[in-house]
Formats: C-alpha cells, structure tokens, sequence
C-alpha cells in the first residue's frame, strides 16, 4: 500500500538536460535531505519553517544522472499551503512517500538511477474520492471531572460488592423471616460510609500531592530557558559553543551537540560579517547567501548537509556522526578564523 501511494503521490518532471541550461543543479542527496527536512517540521509544527524550506526547494533543480530533475511541485506547494495540524499531516504523508520513491528509483545514496520506477499519474486531488480523514479533537477532562469520575467507579465496585455479600448472607437465613427491608437498609449504611471513607481519603491524598508540588515556575523555568538558548545561535559565541558542544558529547547527547558544533560554526559566519542573521531564515538560504567566490564554501555546504542528516533526518545519532560533524565545523572555523587575521 505504501509503495503504490508513493507511485502515485509522485509527480516527478525528468526534462532532458542539455549544455545551455542556466540553472545549477544539485547534488540528488541534498533533495532528498531537504523534503526530509520539510517533513520533519510539517511533524513538529513548525508550519512557517517548513513553508520557506519548501518554497526554497521548489526553485531549484537536482542531478539525476545525465538529466536534470525538478522539484515536485503538487507536494512542496501542499506542503507550503498547510495551514492546520490535519493539512501538515497529510502533506509530510506525501513528503514521506515521495522521499521513499526517490530513494527506491535511485538504488539508495549510492547506485545507478532508475527512472522506469517514476512515471507521469493522475493529479494527486483524484486520490482523495472517499474523503478527508480528520484529527480526531478530544478535550482533556479536568481535575475535578477525573475525581468524580473515579469516586463514581469506586462507588459502583463497593455497592456491586456489597450487594453479593448480602444476598450470600440473606441466602443463609431461614426462608420463613425474610428480611428484605432490613437488608436493603443495612446495604444503603454500608455504601454511604463507604463513600464517606472514600472521598476523605481522596481529600487527603489530593492534599498530600498539592504539599509535595514545587513553586510554579521552580524547577520548568531553568530547563525551558536552556532549551530557548540552545535553539538560538546567537545565544553563544563561537568558543562557547565548541565547550557545550563538548559538555553535551561528554552527556551522550550526540545529536544536541552536533547542532552545538553548527551553531557554533554560524556564529562565526556572522560575526565575521560574511552571513547576516535573520530570523526563520533556513540553513540551506544561509549557504545560498554565502559568496560563491570563498574557497571553503564547500566545506559549509557539506557541513549544513551533515547537520540536516543527524538533525532532521534521523531520531538519533551516534558519536561517529558527532565527529564527522565536529571535523567540519572546525574546518568552517579556521578558514573563517583565517580570514579574520588576514
């Protein structure tokens, strides 16, 4: 089912390439990297981010061996038009299965392509014929609703229990003094204390647990203030990225010190004049920007790729990345260093 929807989901333009053409293309992987990274922020939320990483990816062309290959523009425009958690989730379904084709039609990373895998299909609108199937919206019940809910549970398991014992013990008695009335009397006591006991105890734990409950704001502050300050490169400069990438690897936590060693490696770009930084601006517009005419832009691109890979790409990391990465980012960092000097 995944790879016919991938078969259909893919609208794929293979021109012929010829000498003339103006446009650079690019490496097939940094295609695939970049839907990847649509997707990925379609995922999380981040409708804006990923709107101008598919608008960016929608201009350019990619190497598909001898020929060029142009974006897919029924799934980045889908992409770039979602405006609710529903149309997200269906755009990265799509972004999913095209990635999938790419990579099956390319024999993975590696390997000669094979465009009889792609072909022209229906428009993607003709799939959906048995409608839209939504987020199903469920609105958390409160505290005191959860309460009641689970005093009411209780209740019905003691009346059930204590029903059953009575009518045992009832059919121990003799049948000639039934004492029907005197039973459904002593059943109401019981259940009455029963529910008394229950709801003082719930009283009391509830109690308990609002004397155990930190200060608002003690101890989530600190973890959401360093969580907005890793996510800002300029929070740091570049040495101070390079010790908490540093303190994050010594933690086992590769993939947050990956983007230690890419902050760290922006940074310098701005510092040093050649990048200027703006806001929801993406990596790959960062090395567009970047002039062509430095020797070491390369080196940044290759960077850039290996941060989306570990970042975006992937759910975890391992310290072999983190290496690569650290090997890359200090290449960026001398040549920029270098040229300060001079």
């Amino acid at each position: 089912m995944r790879g016919g929807l991938a078969v259909v989901v893919v609208l794929l333009l293979l021109p012929a390439a010829t000498p003339a053409r103006a446009q650079e293309r690019a490496p097939l992987v940094e295609y695939v990297s970049g839907l990847e990274a649509v997707r990925d922020r379609l995922r999380e939320g981040r409708l804006e981010e990923a709107r101008v990483t598919a608008r960016d990816l929608r201009k350019r062309a990619f190497a598909w061996g001898d020929e060029t290959l142009a974006a897919d523009a029924s799934a980045l425009d889908a992409a770039a038009a979602a405006s609710s958690a529903a149309e997200a989730a269906r755009a990265a379904a799509r972004l999913e299965s095209l990635v999938d084709a790419l990579r099956a039609a390319a024999g993975g990373e590696a390997g000669e392509p094979r465009p009889e895998i792609l072909r022209r299909v229906a428009p993607a609108d003709d799939l959906v014929r048995g409608g839209a199937v939504e987020t199903l919206r469920v609105t958390p019940r409160s505290l005191p609703q959860q309460v009641v809910a689970a005093l009411a549970s209780v209740y019905d398991a003691i009346a059930s229990a204590l029903r059953r014992v009575l009518d045992w013990l009832d059919s121990l008695r003799p049948q000639s003094t039934p004492k029907i009335a005197a039973r459904g009397d002593a059943a109401s006591v019981a259940i009455v204390f029963a529910v008394a006991g229950v709801l003082v105890l719930g009283f009391l734990a509830w109690r308990a647990r609002g004397s155990r409950s930190p200060l608002p704001g003690a101890e989530s502050s600190a973890p959401a203030t360093a969580f907005r300050k890793d996510e800002d490169p300029l929070s740091r400069g570049a040495p101070e990225w390079e010790r908490h990438a540093a303190e994050l690897a010594a933690a086992r936590r590769w993939r947050e010190a990956i983007r230690a060693w890419y902050h760290a490696a922006l940074v310098s770009l701005f510092r040093a004049g050649l990048l200027h930084y703006q806001k929801g601006r993406t990596n790959w517009e960062y090395v567009a920007r970047l002039d062509p005419g430095l020797g070491w832009r390369p080196s940044f691109i290759a960077l850039t790729s290996l941060f989306d890979r570990e970042w975006y790409g992937r759910r975890a990391s391992d310290a072999e990345a983190l290496a690569e990465c650290a090997r890359a980012a200090r290449a960026v960092l001398e040549a920029v260093h270098g040229k300060e000097a001079a």
